[in-house]
């Protein structure tokens, strides 16, 4: 921890590595030093891994080979910390039963973290998966 560095801007620095690392290194393993080994982790859609195993399991960036995550907004407090984060890529592998479709998307992501010491021993993802379906074209948007 830097010298002026507060608990708050280190769980802000911490929280902010997950979407950048596996966007960029393309693997859950790469964010493994930021996690507790019996992290629980929560993705709507993908389901609830209870340590560092099962989350491993939870379907990966194949789908999404050129995923790009950017965290546009992060806040702190306390031993918690959210993010909104736009995810973009290309659907071209599959992904929750649907075949790649080759089509480019933009959504948005929330993602919520507990920290313990130096580690994220929690995390809540809420993917807008109406919205990634919707535009790698599985759904069509409503009318009105």
């Amino acid at each position: 921890m830097a010298a002026n560095e507060s608990t708050i801007d280190k769980h802000k620095r911490l929280a902010k590595r997950i979407p950048a690392k596996i966007a960029s290194e393309g693997t859950i393993e790469s964010i493994d030093e930021l996690l507790a080994e019996d992290v629980v982790v929560r993705i709507s859609t993908l389901g609830t891994a209870e340590d560092w195993d099962e989350f491993q399991e939870l379907p990966q960036r194949e789908a999404f080979p050129d995923l790009k995550a950017t965290v546009d907004r992060i806040v702190s407090e306390d031993d918690h910390g959210a993010m909104q984060v736009t995810l973009s890529g290309t659907h071209r592998g599959p992904f929750m039963s649907v075949d790649p479709t080759e089509e480019e998307f933009e959504i948005e992501h929330t993602i919520f973290a507990q920290f313990a010491d130096d580690e994220i021993v929690e995390l809540w993802g809420q993917l807008d998966a109406f919205g990634l379906f919707r535009r790698i074209g599985v759904i069509e948007a409503p009318m009105g």
